[in-house]
């Protein structure tokens, strides 16, 4: 154990910078010199945060602890943290599935008439009349329902934290795909448990209902910033196959699948280096993705990248691109690599996916789903539900999504998500700023969770 003069922590018991080396009989420590407390060499690995937390103070009586930040302790008693469970957005789904259809068999699958309170006695009656099977049916719709909500709101708080992520700190994620968010329960829900009386006699499926609906007890988290930055267009990891194999690639954007395109000419761009112009030559035209502002040229033959090219504007109806950079003058290169740049965009595209794949809960579903917004994209469909239900991949996606109730809605707000520049979509290219599309889908999104919430809490029979 080395120590520095002038770098000795604090006692973490008393506070005082009276911590000195110690010889114990085994190995060397540090004592308190004051309080005597003493940290052997052998157990530093396991108690060094000890030096690294606030000083605990047991009364608030002295004054040199004043504006410090320190931690006064009112009274000694050991601090209780509810218990969290985190799981993965799939789980997420299965889990509460599980849970909700648990607490409505332990009701006996009730089927008697649920009428508000507020409603007169005569009207719960009448609902006793009503046949079984149909009761059953009503609050089986009921409940699925409830777990269509839940899924909304996840990806409310989705949307909420990439719309503060663009529009407050100015961050693109880069990385949103379904192993990146994890989803944490306060007080977990295992069955077993009944600390909040969930299986209290008196509590009938009205209540587990309304304790669905209004008092969620889960938050989504994005996790995994390690790509995120404000503006770098480049990165590797979107090279690796990895990127775009089962677990990544149902989540990326057109742009971040073609990042890199390599592209052979026939004849060598030929650059005005007084206008910083040049005509874009038919093999880049007819790109999957076209050129735009920010997309950036290198050449095969220039290894230390000091004839790189960004794009600054693209002329002419698409004739003609602007530059910013050296261009090269030998005019014999033939190959070049064009790089896109991943922006705000590229986030909305993957929420739009995320959302898709935790209503089908099956990441085999999502092949269908881009081969939709692929359609769609190419015949410039306008993204409402008419214009959509005409296209012949879409009942196959409807049909994916586990629950029965406003599919339409919920594939519109995805389709918008997942395309740029149609009417209705809330990206207009692929390399706009700013957070607009997020507020947008973050909008449209809740106005679904609302209308849901208010349909399962104002239904009559229950």
């Amino acid at each position: 154990m080395r120590l520095r003069q002038g770098l000795l922590p604090r006692c973490p018991t008393c506070g005082q910078e009276l911590l000195t080396r110690v010889d114990l009989d085994a190995h060397p420590g540090l004592q308190c010199t004051a309080c005597k407390y003493v940290l052997p060499a052998n157990r530093v690995m396991d108690r060094v945060q000890e030096l690294s937390s606030a000083t605990a103070r047991t009364c608030c009586q002295d004054k040199a602890v004043e504006g410090k930040g320190t931690i006064i302790n009112f009274v000694h008693r050991d601090v209780i943290v509810m218990e969290h469970l985190t799981l993965g957005l799939k789980d997420f789904a299965r889990r509460r599935r599980e849970e909700v259809m648990d607490q409505w068999k332990k009701k006996g699958g009730e089927t008697t008439a649920l009428v508000l309170a507020s409603k007169p006695g005569w009207l719960e009656r009448i609902g006793a009349l009503l046949p079984k099977k149909w009761l059953h049916r009503r609050t089986s719709e009921l409940f699925e329902k409830a777990l269509l909500l839940e899924k909304v709101l996840a990806v409310v708080q989705l949307v909420e934290g990439v719309a503060w992520l663009h529009g407050e700190k100015r961050i693109i994620h880069k990385d949103l795909a379904a192993d990146n968010i994890m989803v944490r329960f306060s007080g977990v829900r295992n069955g077993k448990s009944n600390w909040r009386g969930e299986h209290r006699p008196e509590m009938n499926v009205s209540d587990i209902l309304n304790d669905i609906t209004g008092y969620p007890t889960f938050r989504t988290l994005l996790i995994d910033f390690g790509l995120a930055d404000e503006s770098t267009p480049t990165r590797s990891w979107y090279d690796d196959d990895e990127a775009t194999g089962q677990n990544k690639g149902p989540f990326l954007s057109p742009e971040a699948k073609n990042r890199r395109q390599d592209v052979g000419l026939d004849q060598p761009l030929g650059f005005s280096p007084e206008e910083k112009t040049f005509v874009i030559p038919p093999e880049m035209r007819g790109l999957s993705l076209p050129l735009m502002p920010g997309d950036l040229i290198s050449h095969s033959l220039d290894e230390e990248h000091v004839h790189d090219l960004k794009i600054e504007a693209v002329l002419d109806g698409g004739k003609v691109a602007k530059y910013s950079g050296v261009a090269p003058e030998v005019q014999d290169y033939r190959r070049c690599i064009v790089e896109r740049p991943l922006l705000e965009p590229h986030d909305i595209f993957a929420l739009g996916a995320l959302f898709y794949f935790l209503l089908s809960e099956d990441i085999t579903r999502m092949e269908p789903l881009h081969a939709l917004v692929y359609t769609a994209q190419e015949k410039r469909r306008p993204i409402d539900g008419g214009a959509l239900r005409g296209l012949d991949l879409y009942p196959g996606v409807r049909k994916a999504i586990r629950s029965a109730f406003w599919q339409d809605e919920l594939i519109v707000i995805i389709l918008r998500a997942m395309t740029r520049g149609l009417p209705g979509s809330y990206a207009k290219t692929r390399i706009d700023r700013g957070c607009e599309a997020a507020q947008r889908f973050l909008l449209e999104i809740k106005r679904l969770h609302h209308k849901i919430q208010r349909d399962i809490v104002s239904t009559f029979w229950r």
